[in-house]
């Protein structure tokens, strides 16, 4: 539970410290990519302090590229 409150008050603090900055300037979609990497850091976060099981990211990487690698694979294979 302390993690779960250390936490919060970390992404708490980011947050007093960055919006006001960027309302003042204008800064409305470097405001917007802010909210949504802050979501995604929160929901990481809270998700291995709770222990849920995380994506990976390197499987997410291999299931989109490996198909094009074969692919390219076969067309440069030496004829046998």
């Amino acid at each position: 539970m302390s993690h779960m409150l250390l936490a919060a008050l970390v992404f708490a603090t980011v947050i007093v410290l960055e919006v006001p900055r960027m309302l003042k300037n204008g800064l409305y979609r470097e405001l917007k990519v802010f909210a949504v990497l802050m979501l995604l850091a929160m929901a990481s976060a809270y998700a291995a302090i709770l222990d849920l099981p995380l994506p990976n990211l390197a499987e997410g990487l291999d299931a989109v590229f490996r198909p094009a690698f074969m692919t390219l694979e076969g067309l440069l294979a030496a004829p046998e």
